[in-house]
């Protein structure tokens, strides 16, 4: 029996499991140019529950290749010395790579830079691997959801969708949605 605390990973309180963690330091070991960030799709389950279990990893645009190759080999590795997280087999958690986008909107979490509210929701409007999961109408009602509880801020959203190419898109889902 564990009298240990319940941890429920959230946007306002992102909780870094161990097996994140490893693969962040593992890849920030071997990559020449600084990593961009890690979120995860779990700390949008409160707003958007249907989202699959995705670690989303963002490096340097020059070594997407080189930290596929190098993550990889770190999932699959039977080395001990390169132990991969369970947590992150086939049957777990799947990770995603992506280029860093300059200027995104994020702030540390154990010294590791993890995605701003504003930024995994934009993100996630565009992932091919959660556009099954992601509509309009589920991203205004995560929205109105996340305004009520004061968890992001419309300007950051804005600014960082106008970086994606997707103020259009965010525009007309702010004017739609009830967002005070």
């Amino acid at each position: 029996m564990s009298f240990e605390p319940v941890v429920v990973p959230s946007v306002s309180k992102p909780e870094l499991l161990p097996a994140w963690r490893a693969v962040w330091d593992f890849l920030q070991a071997r990559l020449a140019l600084p990593l961009g960030c890690l979120w995860s799709t779990q700390w949008l389950h409160s707003f958007l529950p249907s989202l699959p279990d995705l670690l989303v990893v963002e490096v340097n645009w020059a070594e997407v290749n080189q930290a596929g190759n190098l993550l990889r080999s770190y999932l699959h590795s039977d080395s001990s010395a390169i132990p991969a997280p369970a947590s992150l087999s086939p049957a777990g958690l799947r990770v995603v790579l992506r280029p860093w986008q300059r200027y995104s909107p994020v702030r540390r979490v154990k010294g590791i830079p993890v995605a701003r509210p504003e930024k995994m929701l934009v993100d996630a409007g565009q992932l091919p691997e959660l556009s099954a999961f992601v509509t309009d109408a589920t991203l205004g009602s995560a929205l109105t959801a996340m305004f009520s509880q004061r968890a992001l801020d419309p300007q950051v959203l804005l600014r960082y969708a106008a970086q994606c190419h997707a103020s259009a898109r965010w525009t007309t889902i702010l004017r739609h949605y009830d967002t005070h």
